[in-house]
């Protein structure tokens, strides 16, 4: 069982309830497998998986990263150095902020704007400001995703994203996994392509996997999965490749799914 965190498996508050808890503890010790998918890096979701007690690589960065709990790395995909660095200077002609992401760290150059405060409430790390991109050279070549905010314009990203894939083309994946932000992968990259290298690795079957979203992102993994649920706050995109609709995460609705699920 795969679950997204904020928005899914998280209420509006970025808290897990407790009941929460106990439902994936309980499938848990019936021995089925669970983990988490998300755009977010090891450092914001490494307790939550501790709590969690997961075992299996969790699917970060919205698929560049598979990485388990402790911090050992089992795949990650990362841009070539050239690659990022054109992105970033097609990127600098454009309004909004940036946020360049390895594994462990984030990297911007403009600091306490609307668009970096928001992206903080999604949870660690905090961001390193540095005065410009050849300052961290050497961390170019480990980026996994590259992030543009605006805020401000957020009617724009629709076509920023565009205008990247025309220059891009097919070296690059794309993806509005937030309202405010655009997020740029290697080429390939998804939470979908993400699960579906997990789930080979262990030998599990599309089948026998149950995945849970709401976010543009999500789409990919809910396509792949056997069984795709969708939460009531999804977006149209998510909901579209869900079998079936539950209610929203503020009323633990996956949990409650599964644990009726799981009784009857």
């Amino acid at each position: 069982m795969v679950f997204d965190i904020d928005g899914t498996l998280l209420n509006s508050n970025h808290q897990l309830d407790p009941y929460t808890l106990k439902v994936l503890t309980d499938l848990q010790s019936r021995g089925i497998l669970v983990t988490l998918s998300t755009g977010k890096t090891l450092p914001a979701v490494q307790e939550l998986a501790h709590i969690l007690g997961i075992q299996v690589p969790l699917i970060l960065a919205n698929g560049s990263v598979l990485q388990d709990a402790s911090g050992e790395m089992f795949h990650c995909s990362l841009f070539k150095k050239e690659l990022a660095c054109s992105i970033l200077e097609e990127l600098q002609k454009l309004p909004g902020d940036i946020g360049v992401f390895t594994a462990s760290d984030i990297y911007i150059t403009a600091k306490d704007t609307e668009n970096i405060q928001m992206m903080m409430k999604f949870g660690k790390p905090v961001p390193l400001l540095v005065n410009s991109w050849e300052e961290i050279s050497k961390e170019l070549t480990n980026v996994v995703k590259i992030v543009e905010m605006d805020i401000e314009h957020i009617d724009r990203l629709k076509e920023s994203e565009d205008h990247l894939r025309g220059v891009f083309g097919n070296n690059i994946s794309t993806i509005k996994a937030l309202f405010f932000a655009n997020e740029i992968l290697p080429q390939g990259v998804t939470k979908g392509s993400a699960l579906k290298y997990l789930a080979d690795k262990l030998g599990i079957h599309s089948a026998q996997i149950m995945a849970f979203g709401d976010g543009d992102n999500d789409a990919s993994m809910l396509d792949y999965a056997g069984s795709a649920i969708a939460v009531s706050n999804a977006t149209d995109l998510c909901k579209a490749s869900a079998d079936l609709i539950v209610g929203s995460n503020d009323e633990n609705s996956p949990a409650r799914f599964l644990d009726g699920l799981f009784r009857n």
